[in-house]
């Protein structure tokens, strides 16, 4: 699972546990002023009077069925401009949260917090690689897979050298210790991490993988990553030097420039061959 599904269940398990709550505290409030107000009149009727007095407060919090609301339930008097009197009831926020439901809420919340924490501390899987190699000795042609392996472990004391340059298959190109995983659109280390490109950057290391010479002139790069622009070739200057750290840092694969016209990638095996 990747980072966006993950935090999209996340953001639903916060979502449903706030509009959980919401909706317990919705209906406990309804209720709670229900209560108030029908003790109200029930005070009022039993002192035959709407003089709001000490008596009176104490008579309306006992008329009340819920204990959670006595403490702070208050009586409220208001007047309009011909004198008129109304009564009304209220109380604390606190009061109407101790009787709502929040049970499900809480249980939301806690999935949402054990949710982020399995996310945080799970190791991601790395991701498999295709196998590729060719063999450099004892070349065996014209031959199916079965006949070549035969082959292969006739003699299992001779060590047959492996060349892990640029090697292609269905899913994935290899060049050093890179691997491009067309399915998967992403280039992976050896120890099979993923590499972590800007678009551009990763538009141009695929353009580099897919040339059989690993090479592309500072026109057909400008081309591809700047079609718009007339002349891009300070910006291509400041791409590359942002590149090659990434490349160094992570693989063998470095970034050469040939006489200020192309670029080209090479690894340090490669190199170390031919020296």
């Amino acid at each position: 699972m990747n980072r966006y599904n993950s935090l999209f269940i996340f953001i639903m398990f916060l979502a449903g546990s706030f509009l959980s709550s919401y909706w317990g505290y919705r209906n406990a409030k309804s209720m709670a002023y229900f209560e108030m107000n029908k003790a109200l009149r029930k005070t009022l009727i039993e002192q035959k009077s709407y003089t709001i007095s000490p008596d009176t407060i104490v008579r309306f919090r006992n008329n009340i069925p819920l204990e959670a609301l006595r403490k702070h339930s208050r009586i409220i008097v208001n007047t309009n401009e011909n004198n008129k009197i109304t009564f009304a009831t209220e109380c604390s926020f606190q009061s109407i949260m101790s009787i709502s439901e929040q049970r499900p809420s809480a249980l939301m919340a806690l999935s949402a917090l054990m949710w982020a924490i399995m996310c945080i501390f799970k190791k991601p899987r790395d991701k498999e690689l295709p196998i590729v190699a060719t063999y450099s000795a004892n070349p065996i042609q014209n031959t199916d897979f079965n006949t070549t392996m035969s082959e292969l472990h006739k003699n299992d004391d001779e060590i047959i050298p492996i060349d892990i340059r640029l090697q292609e298959d269905v899913n994935g190109i290899c060049f050093g210790d890179i691997t491009y995983n067309k399915t998967d659109d992403a280039f992976y280390t050896k120890d099979g991490h993923e590499i972590t490109f800007t678009p551009m950057q990763h538009q141009a290391m695929t353009l580099f993988f897919k040339n059989q010479a690993h090479q592309l002139s500072q026109k057909d790069i400008c081309n591809a990553l700047w079609p718009k622009k007339d002349d891009a070739s300070d910006t291509l200057y400041t791409f590359i030097r942002r590149l090659k750290p990434i490349l160094e840092s992570q693989t063998d694969i470095r970034i050469e420039c040939l006489r200020g016209r192309a670029y080209r990638i090479v690894s340090n095996q490669e190199k170390e061959e031919k020296s």
